[in-house]
């Protein structure tokens, strides 16, 4: 494994940092490499599992092996057919999201609130090769936070709900809130594009470099190719119980076919958001490991960039997993986001934000809830 990484247990509650396994990474060589390596890896990834039993990360990653086999002309495994099934079941459920979502981003233009796609969608749609080769399970998107009433309104109407009912609308301490429909939809829906980012304004620049896009007939506007790298790189580089290994897939498809690339822009975009090592960290490992052509000067400016100890401890709570990475993650995003608001400031600041964040009544139950919470983890752990 690449140095500084660590493995992931079966800790909880979170059970995956953001580095691939050495077994996630032969199938993500069968989903990116061409012609008889992507073979050979694919053989080499069969070899070591049990594939009825692969975990939800991999299946995701199958409608793209699948094709990028395909385009090799590789027919030798018995496994062929079953991964065309995979890619057709996920075709099916791409397309009928788009069709909720289509209706949707409808509906909020009918009202005037400008729409803004991010992650699995418009990646599906405009950077992988086909929309049936990125599975979602949600549409993402982001709207403008003062118009945050309003699309509340609109999304209660086509039947969502939050999925948890003690989530805050519009969100204080998180870039979005999930939404659920009774037919099984999922919808999170932004007033911000990235959870680690609260400046006022900070997304301005975003929206202005929005490039349009369509979904099933409906417009609406996405990130810029540059803006998506990003995105995918902050995002992705979260632990979580689903191996989160698919940044490194997106990154790939969000750079390689590109036809031209902003590097400056994605340079300038981490150092404002204070997000360089995590870029140069990711963009480091996948150039690397997988051939991600990252030019080596963009890494260099990068590294030119003095990480403070806030970023670099945000940076190991983010490989970092079970009980000690799941706090330290909490007291990470807690730094970014502390003038969100006056009540998370001062010397107890940090008390009210895990108020907040475990939907407590009162700062005084924090002490209480969080010793329930370790005594839950040691009996699962």
């Amino acid at each position: 494994m690449t140095e500084g990484r660590r493995a992931p247990t079966s800790a909880h509650p979170i059970a995956y940092t953001f580095w691939p396994t050495p077994v996630h990474e032969r199938l993500i060589d069968a989903a990116l490499l061409p012609g008889a390596e992507a073979g050979a890896a694919f053989e080499d990834w069969r070899a070591r599992v049990e594939f009825d039993d692969i975990d939800a990360a991999s299946l995701r990653l199958l409608p793209l092996v699948c094709h990028n086999l395909a385009a090799a002309g590789f027919s030798g495994s018995p496994l062929m057919g079953r991964l065309r099934g995979v890619r057709r079941q996920h075709w099916y459920r791409n397309q009928l999201l788009l069709g909720f979502v289509s209706d949707l981003l409808a509906a909020f233009t009918r009202a005037g609130i400008p729409t803004l796609l991010l992650k699995g969608i418009p990646l599906a749609l405009l950077h992988y090769p086909t929309a049936a080769t990125r599975p979602m399970t949600d549409g993402d998107i982001l709207i403008p936070e003062d118009a945050a009433s309003a699309a509340l309104d609109i999304v209660r109407a086509a039947g969502l709900r939050l999925a948890d009912p003690r989530s805050e609308w519009p969100p204080r301490w998180i870039a979005s809130a999930g939404f659920v429909h009774a037919d099984g939809w999922h919808v999170d829906l932004h007033t911000r594009v990235m959870h680690e980012c609260w400046q006022p304004g900070v997304d301005d620049g975003l929206w202005r470099a929005a490039v349009p896009m369509t979904v099933n007939g409906t417009p609406t506007l996405t990130l810029a190719r540059e803006d998506h790298l990003l995105h995918a790189l902050a995002h992705g580089a979260r632990p979580n119980e689903i191996a989160p290994i698919r940044w490194i897939v997106d990154a790939t498809m969000l750079v390689r076919n590109a036809p031209s690339f902003d590097w400056t822009r994605v340079v300038t975009l981490a150092r404002q958001r204070r997000l360089s090592l995590i870029v140069r960290t990711t963009l480091t490992y996948a150039k690397t490991r997988f051939r991600l052509p990252v030019p080596s000067d963009v890494l260099d400016e990068l590294a030119r960039d003095r990480p403070t100890l806030g970023e670099r401890f945000e940076l190991r709570s983010r490989e970092t997993v079970g009980r000690t990475g799941f706090v330290a993650g909490v007291l990470a995003d807690y730094v970014r986001r502390r003038g969100r608001t006056e009540d998370w400031r001062g010397p107890l600041g940090f008390v009210r934000y895990v108020r907040d964040y475990w939907h407590l009544d009162s700062a005084w139950q924090v002490p209480t809830a969080m010793g329930r919470w370790t005594a839950r983890r040691m009996r699962t752990d």
